[in-house]
């Protein structure tokens, strides 16, 4: 297992994450993961504290890429479709902490809206959209990670005889 490959899948895994809450963001829905993690750490709202979380969101991600590649290698397989499976596993333990968040973050609910169990708090979409960036985030995860760590064989046939390269 290499334990840097997989971190920088969980890296550009968290970065679609949060690139997909940018876009529903700026059509208007107020769907997001960095101000909740970042206003937690600085006790403030505002765009220092977006940036905080998204260095947390990333650093965080990076850590479950490592954890994702554990899995892979477990199952002996790894790539998109696998990322996606565990990405379910992932989006339901997620969505569990996410209910826990008003019992220890500061400035929930004066500041900061509670964000509820699979961000139930934005209603069905906000759902939708928890449970669609995070198999998103499993199938980024697990291509990449494929991507760096299988290299594939090439057979050339020559009279006969299999060489490798």
């Amino acid at each position: 297992m290499s334990v840097s490959k997989a971190f920088l899948a969980g890296v550009l895994g968290a970065a679609v994450m949060s690139l997909i809450a940018f876009l529903v963001r700026v059509a208007g829905f107020p769907f997001g993961f960095e101000m909740l993690l970042g206003s937690w750490v600085t006790g403030s709202v505002g765009y220092v504290t977006w940036l905080v979380g998204l260095a947390i969101h990333l650093a965080i991600g990076g850590v479950l890429g490592i954890v994702y590649a554990a899995v892979f290698h477990w199952l002996k397989v790894s790539g998109a479709r696998v990322g996606v499976l565990v990405g379910v596993v992932h989006f339901m333990c997620a969505g569990f902490a996410l209910a826990m968040i008003p019992a220890f973050h500061p400035l929930v609910p004066d500041a900061v809206i509670a964000p509820g169990i699979y961000m139930s708090s934005l209603g069905p979409l906000g759902v939708a959209l928890f449970v669609i960036a995070h198999l998103v985030y499993g199938a980024v995860v697990g291509g990449v990670y494929r991507r760096q760590t299988h290299a594939r064989v090439v057979v050339r046939r020559r009279r006969g005889i299999a060489s490798y390269p």
